[in-house]
């Protein structure tokens, strides 16, 4: 029985994708650290679609954290991984905390990351195919400015996400590196600048056909 793992999975796009591979018929492996709302989210698409669902509880920018995630992980046949959990700290870089900044690293590059290595060696180890999804933005190739720790994380996780697809090629392993615009999600509307910002429904639309 195989799973589709997708962390930041309680609101925004990662809800939706998880909503949209629903339908699909995947059983899910949801990651959040809102537990009592992936039950709710769980308990919903199990008995909309008829499909297994796991919720896990998990604060992805604690090594703690993640490395029991992991041990978690290890009994499910996972081959998709759809990095999605992001944090997004505005204002004067200089003015951040730099807990904050190491929160945003942890949380938008090493983990998906980490995660990324984990699955990867679990389909080579099994000779199975699989996909990752890896989450990225318009600032990895647009920097933004009063978002100086977000593009830079970002930056990463998409340098590493397009060298990682070419390497996995002959494995027959696919990552998918995806650059949303700005999306209508609880994360941007902590900023005030005002411009358009595109629906989460939407972007998920877009990531499934790719």
């Amino acid at each position: 029985m195989y799973y589709t793992l997708i962390t930041g999975s309680s609101f925004g796009l990662g809800l939706c994708l998880s909503i949209a591979f629903a339908k699909r018929g995947h059983n899910l492996i949801l990651v959040s650290r809102n537990k009592e709302r992936l039950d709710k989210i769980c308990n919903t698409l199990v008995n909309r679609y008829n499909i297994k669902a796991l919720a896990i509880k998990a604060d992805l920018s604690s090594k703690k954290e993640l490395k029991l995630l992991i041990s978690k992980l290890d009994k499910f046949n996972i081959n998709l991984l759809i990095n999605c959990a992001g944090v997004l700290n505005i204002g004067e870089s200089f003015k951040i905390n730099f807990s904050k900044d190491i929160e945003s690293i942890y949380i938008n590059l090493i983990s998906p990351i980490t995660l990324s290595k984990y699955i990867t060696r679990c389909l080579i180890a099994t000779k199975q195919k699989g996909d990752i999804i890896n989450i990225c933005s318009l600032a990895s190739i647009l920097p933004h400015p009063y978002m100086a720790s977000y593009s830079a994380t970002k930056a990463g996780l998409f340098s590493y996400s397009l060298a990682l697809n070419y390497e996995l090629k002959k494995y027959k392993i696919h990552c998918l590196t995806v650059c949303p615009a700005p999306m209508d999600t609880n994360m941007t509307k902590q900023s005030s600048t005002k411009y358009p910002k595109v629906s989460t429904r939407l972007a998920a639309s877009y990531i499934l056909k790719a």
